[in-house]
């Protein structure tokens, strides 16, 4: 195995139980204020908010599955010039802030400060801006991947993780209303993709409406009432 796979397995490793651990800990000693971390969340979004927690559990696990076990580590670059090393930067940049943000949210809780404030939400910043990192990276690794390896090492996994969240907001995914709310989510993170690809194909060349941060927003608020509607119409039958 190479050195750095094995960097990565002891960064996940230790990483992942660090952030499992937290959570376990954090939510053990706080029985009685568990559900004040909620904050103002209406109750209605709550089960989005859960779904949304097990799809980006999947998409990291498919994410980890595919650098560890299909990236060259000996001849992968990234943009050309970064090996795999970034990787691992990035996994740190993810799981370390992960492991804080629980026991910093009950601490906030028991004593408010805006200093305190401040700092959860960069943390969870970081944690969001390395997680596109992440994505970046692939994006632009080179070896170009084989043919099918998007499919089945990222779409796949992916499109059953979505079919999970799904099935808790009462959406069955073989129905096909669950079909289509898949296909559709899908279709638009592939087309982002394909924009940054090839622009002058997309024609999306110099258009600041597709500005790719704003359009994962975007993606994100769209399919989010598409699903709440759905949902809504599944129970009303």
């Amino acid at each position: 195995m190479h050195p750095q796979k094995r960097v990565m397995a002891l960064i996940n490793v230790v990483g992942g139980l660090a952030v499992l651990g937290s959570y376990a800990y954090g939510l053990y000693t706080n029985p009685h204020t568990r559900l004040e971390i909620w904050g103002g969340v209406p109750e209605s979004l709550k089960p989005f908010y859960t779904a949304s927690m097990l799809l980006a559990a999947a998409g990291y696990f498919a994410f980890t599955y595919f650098i560890f076990f299909r990236v060259d580590a000996e001849n992968a670059r990234i943009g050309g010039q970064y090996d795999v090393r970034l990787f691992n930067a990035l996994y740190v940049a993810i799981l370390g802030p992960s492991a804080l943000w629980m026991p910093m949210t009950f601490e906030v809780l028991y004593n408010p400060t805006d200093g305190l404030w401040f700092v959860i939400r960069v943390v969870l910043a970081i944690v969001g801006f390395a997680s596109l990192g992440l994505i970046y990276a692939l994006l632009k690794l080179d070896p170009r991947l084989p043919p099918n390896m998007l499919r089945e090492g990222l779409v796949r996994p992916v499109r059953d993780g979505l079919t999970r969240a799904l099935h808790l907001v009462g959406i069955e995914a073989s129905s096909r209303a669950g079909r289509r709310c898949i296909e559709s989510l899908l279709a638009q993170v592939m087309h982002v993709v394909r924009m940054s690809q090839a622009p002058h194909v997309t024609g999306a060349r110099g258009r600041e409406d597709f500005e790719r941060r704003e359009m994962v927003r975007h993606i994100a608020r769209f399919s989010a009432a598409g699903l709440r509607s759905c949902a809504v119409r599944g129970r009303g039958r």
